[in-house]
């Protein structure tokens, strides 16, 4: 049980910030000074019923799909997210961040490394969310022989093409977490139906772990290392 929670507390831990924080106040501030004497009479005006009437409960619960579908944020928010900016992950991981002018060329070549690519964007909170999860697994597993990297998709677009990644801003593909091996891709994270679509994936750190098989493939690169390593020796 208290496993369970502090792996919960992991999981939610990045939730804890000032981004977090003034975006849920921005969220209710309206109810509560609407609600609230004499806070809704200073503000609204003296004559002003202090609750919430029907139209503007239609109002807000529009405004709340419209930003739901469309992921839009408003010129408030935008100020907001400026100088409260959701914040990178800065802790401990082993992955490599590709610079070069062809990762998916670096990746074919080096057949002998495993390796579990995020297909990343700076702008995406879903990959923010991913960060630390990624981070944590890449130290867990990371080997000479079995690497974790990361494609940033806005520089690398036509890189996130090849493997049919969308990088629109109202794409649900991102991030995406794809296996590599001897070079080519076995496995990937979302999966994408036949019509195009990408499922939904709850990105967790012990989903990720069981669906890639990370402790059979962490076996696998550590028996072909103490092969090679056998192999020189003889030699």
């Amino acid at each position: 049980m208290a496993i369970s929670w502090k792996s919960t507390f992991n999981e939610y831990e990045c939730l804890f910030t000032p981004y977090h924080f003034l975006n849920v106040l921005l969220c209710i501030c309206f109810y509560v000074t609407k609600t609230i004497e004499p806070l809704c009479h200073f503000l609204y005006g003296s004559d002003t019923k202090c609750f919430i009437n029907e139209r503007e409960y239609q109002i807000m619960l529009l405004m709340g799909i419209m930003i739901f579908v469309k992921n839009k944020r408003a010129t408030a928010a935008i100020t907001v997210s400026v100088f409260f900016p959701q914040p990178a992950y800065t802790g401990l991981e082993s992955v490599i961040y590709f610079r070069g002018n062809s990762p998916l060329d670096e990746i074919a070549k080096n057949k002998d490394v495993v390796w579990l690519i995020e297909f990343y964007a700076n702008w995406s909170a879903p990959c923010h969310y991913l960060a630390p999860v990624f981070a944590k697994i890449s130290v867990k597993y990371s080997l000479p022989n079995f690497k974790f990297g990361k494609i940033d998709v806005g520089r690398y677009s036509d890189e996130a093409n090849k493997l049919n990644i969308s990088t629109k801003v109202t794409s649900s593909a991102l991030p995406t977490l794809i296996l590599f091996r001897d070079g080519k891709e076995v496995k990937r994270i979302p999966k994408v139906t036949s019509n195009g679509r990408t499922t939904r994936y709850h990105f967790t750190e012990e989903n990720i772990i069981r669906d890639f098989d990370l402790n059979n493939i962490l076996l696998d690169c550590k028996r072909q290392s103490k092969t090679s390593s056998g192999h020189i020796k003889s030699d």
